[in-house]
C-alpha cells in the first residue's frame, strides 16, 4: 500500500540582527546577516528594517510608547 502523498505547508517568520550590530548598505544581505545565500533563497519575502540613529525621534517614540502603556497622554499633547 502506498500512502497518499502529504502536502505540507509551513510558515516561517524569522528575525536577525546584522553581524557586528551595524547594517552595511554596501554589503549583501548574506554578509550583513551571516546567513548563507542558499538559506536566504528559501524565503519568499525578506524585509530589511534599518533604524537610523536619531536621538530626538527616539525620545519622541519612546515617550509615546511609555505613555501609551501607562495610559497617560504624552506631555506635549501629541499622539
Amino acid at each position: 500500500l502506498n500512502p497518499a502523498p502529504s502536502i505540507i505547508r509551513c510558515a516561517v517568520l524569522a528575525a536577525t540582527n546584522p553581524k557586528g550590530m551595524k547594517f552595511d548598505p554596501a554589503a549583501s544581505l548574506a554578509v550583513n546577516t551571516g546567513l548563507a545565500p542558499p538559506l536566504l533563497s528559501r524565503f519568499d519575502c525578506v524585509l530589511v528594517l534599518v533604524d537610523e540613529k536619531d536621538p530626538d525621534q527616539d525620545r519622541v517614540m519612546s515617550t509615546h510608547m511609555i505613555s501609551s502603556h501607562c495610559g497617560d497622554r504624552p506631555a506635549d499633547g501629541a499622539g
